[in-house]
């Protein structure tokens, strides 16, 4: 995928998320989508070919001249040259921005994360227990922290491809590199504030635990949040560069 599609997709998934970019970030993507058009050789022999007076004759000679030297070039070539170069300014102007899009972000999920921290703590450890046997008090808990969840997924989602958009060059990345840009650890950093060192190790453990299944199923759809309360942490997500700090400080 290209710079300027991934950039497209992740602008449209903050514009429904009501989170708007500069207009001129949306006005330099606009002109990305502007295509590449190569003269026509067999058109300007035409325009010869019909040319009834010397200033259609000078034009259509000049249309030939220019479309000739262009079919002497390699347009692939030129294509995708011209691709990087509309690449590396949507980055210019784009790249001053995203700072200000993670703490929109930032404050967005910590706002959805008070009423998914509210119904978590109403929700008792359910290893082993049936769900016929879930109160209906405890199942509301539930339903509540789910539909919380779901909110705090999406902006998750929207951290994370600022995080892939940050990461990839101007000629394109692939979600499939093998690159691994959220580990656990760094994931948990970002996501929680913690009292010890213990509390954040333990959190690791348990986001890695949902990830896997092997943890709670029934806490499974409120992975990876949810383990960062379970271990005493409090959610407060964070930018990628205040993340980094505070894990430095928690070494």
């Amino acid at each position: 995928m290209s710079y300027t599609a991934n950039a497209s997709t992740v602008i449209r998934a903050l514009s429904r998320a009501g989170i708007e970019v500069p207009d001129a970030v949306k006005d330099q993507l606009e002109q990305n989508a502007l295509t590449v058009t190569v003269p026509d050789t067999e058109a300007a022999e035409a325009m010869v070919a019909a040319a009834t007076n010397q200033d259609e004759l000078d034009a259509a000679v000049m249309a030939l001249f220019q479309a000739t030297s262009v079919a002497d070039v390699d347009s692939t070539r030129v294509s995708r040259k011209v691709r990087e170069v509309r690449s590396r300014a949507l980055r210019a102007a784009l790249d001053p921005v995203i700072p200000d899009l993670y703490e929109v972000v930032c404050q967005r999920y910590n706002s959805a994360a008070e009423p998914f921290t509210e119904a978590v703590s109403l929700i008792p450890d359910l290893t082993g227990v049936s769900p016929a046997d879930v109160s209906p008090e405890v199942s509301q808990a539930l339903t509540g922290a789910r539909t919380a969840a779901a909110e705090l997924n999406s902006l998750l989602g929207l951290y994370q491809a600022l995080q892939k958009l940050e990461a990839s060059d101007q000629t394109g990345w692939r979600p499939d590199d093998g690159v691994k840009l959220t580990s656990a650890a760094a994931l948990v950093g970002q996501l929680g504030e913690f009292n010890s060192d213990e509390e954040q190790s333990n959190a690791v453990h348990l986001v890695n635990g949902y990830a896997r299944k092997r943890t709670d199923l029934s806490l499974t759809a409120l992975a990876p949040h949810v383990g960062v309360l379970r271990t005493g942490g409090r959610l407060d997500l964070v930018t990628p560069n205040v993340a980094k700090a505070r894990q430095l400080a928690a070494v």
